[in-house]
């Protein structure tokens, strides 16, 4: 604030007072020329939300050392157009005078980026013509220091001078190279993984996305402790970062089912934020972001078709999309673990995990969630971690030649317990069968009386692949009596005839 001893004036660098303004009876003026901190004023232009022609002039940075010549410049006007009468005393307070900023510049640098070959002397004598001014010269290395003016806030930094060279040099003077130097990150296999991501399901059929990364701080999700709130948010309805990114992808499925697009499937490559104590040592502590892959599907799964009958989309066509997709990025033997409990998200669950890691998650929207948005359709979806998944990638899918031995077919069926699921009966058959075993096909489940209470027959057919000879009985024999043997065994099977 700017005050008069009594009361305030004016908001310092942004706004005069009513009570000091001028008038048509005013004939006594006191010229105030000041400079004020840029910071300063552009924090409290924000906060105030006040945004005048003095704020945007003064946070852009302005000559601290101007304001005595501005002053008599504005009291000449006042002399000249208005008939004043200056009184001789100025008040000039500057308790701290600013000096020049002092800039370092490297000559090889500079001709590095711009392509030239320009002296010291040259650019010196270039950097001149502005009022810049040079120190000191190291021949040896090529450094300079130059004196920077105070009118000229915007040169902060090397490379603001190399502007300068580029501009005064003369852009038509600096030539066209045919080659150029690339320094890829270290996120540059990311990045590529999403790209062969996006490729495979455009391909499929899926329609990609991009919401808003910004969300009302009762619409960000689950987890009201992990949500992270922006400081100075734009509006209420943006006042927080998104913790997944179903919750958005709905705000576009309940617009597409309202505009009558009945079955559609979307997808959307994007990054989650959050609360984290335990967060990575190289992102800002207390603090998690996370690039995550969401797929969501609703209505008939497959077009409608005369001589097909129509199904609609669950849980599995998400778990069939996820082996697929792993797949395509070498990833084979996923495991896939049921959790019935519901979600803030999901009604239920199938937890996904690669070496004992979860990278990611299916399910089907809960029904309080489909209540807010005032949906009746059952939607599921698949939430991958991008970044976990990349760890385990091998990014390259090797060919290998096809057996010139024929396959041997052989199926499998076997009575369990209710409670055992088809992945662990699927990483017995693939333990014991070893690198022989081509595929397995899980082609009927039957439930019944004679089965007994909480039994279930499961009937899987099995591709064995000879790389070195062809397949005897006696082969065959011996690795089906370890696969039996594994999960009579282990999992208490009854064999069936």
């Amino acid at each position: 604030m700017i005050c008069d001893g009594d009361r305030p004036v004016a908001l310092a660098g942004i706004m005069g007072g009513a009570n000091s303004e001028i008038s048509v009876s005013t004939t006594k003026v006191v010229l105030e020329s000041a400079y004020f901190d840029p910071v300063s004023i552009r924090k409290t232009s924000k906060m105030l939300c006040i945004s005048s022609e003095a704020s945007q002039r003064f946070e852009r940075g302005a000559d601290p050392n101007v304001t005595v010549r501005a002053l008599d410049r504005a009291a000449g006007l006042l002399v000249e157009y208005a008939g004043g009468i200056v009184q001789p005393k100025l008040i000039d307070v500057y308790p701290k005078k600013i000096p020049n900023r002092v800039v370092r510049f490297r000559r090889q640098k500079s001709n590095q980026l711009l392509g030239l070959n320009l002296s010291a002397k040259e650019i010196s004598r270039l950097l001149k013509r502005i009022s810049i001014g040079v120190l000191a010269v190291k021949n040896r290395k090529g450094e300079l220091k130059f004196r920077i003016p105070t009118w000229r806030p915007d040169i902060t930094r090397e490379i603001d001078l190399v502007e300068e060279v580029a501009r005064l040099h003369g852009y038509d003077k600096i030539g066209a190279d045919d080659t150029i130097r690339l320094k890829l990150d270290r996120n540059q296999a990311s990045a590529e993984l999403d790209d062969r991501l996006r490729e495979y399901l455009s391909a499929s059929g899926y329609q990609e996305i991009i919401t808003n990364s910004m969300l009302a701080a009762t619409a960000a999700g689950n987890g009201q402790d992990e949500r992270v709130h922006i400081a100075n948010p734009i509006s209420e309805e943006m006042s927080t970062l998104r913790t997944d990114l179903l919750y958005p992808m709905l705000t576009v499925i309940k617009h597409n089912i309202f505009n009558g697009l009945s079955s559609s499937r979307f997808y959307e490559i994007g990054n989650t934020y959050r609360r984290d104590p335990a967060s990575d040592p190289e992102a800002l502590d207390g603090y998690r972001e996370e690039i995550h892959l969401l797929l969501a599907v609703y209505g008939i799964e497959n077009p409608v078709f005369w001589n097909e009958e129509t199904k609609n989309s669950d849980i599995f066509t998400l778990k069939g999309e996820c082996n697929a997709l792993l797949r395509k990025i070498s990833l084979d033997n996923p495991t896939y673990i049921p959790y019935p409990t519901p979600t803030a998200l999901s009604e239920r669950s199938i937890f996904i995990e690669i070496s004992g890691e979860r990278v990611g998650t299916i399910g089907m929207v809960s029904t309080n969630l489909l209540k807010q948005f005032d949906l009746e359709t059952d939607i599921f979806f698949l939430d991958l971690s991008l970044e976990r998944i990349g760890r385990f990638s091998k990014g390259v899918t090797k060919f290998r030649h096809y057996s010139r031995y024929p396959t041997v077919l052989r199926d499998l069926a076997i009575v369990v317990d209710e409670s055992v699921t088809i992945g662990e009966i699927e990483n017995r058959i693939r333990t014991a069968a070893g690198v022989i075993l081509g595929g397995i096909t899980l082609f009927d489940i039957f439930r019944g009386d004679r089965l007994g209470s909480g039994k279930k027959s499961c009937a899987f057919s099995l591709e064995f692949i000879p790389r070195e000879r062809t397949l005897e009985q006696a082969d065959i024999q011996a690795v089906m009596n370890r696969i039996t043997g594994s999960l009579v065994s282990g999992l208490n099977a009854i064999l069936r005839e």
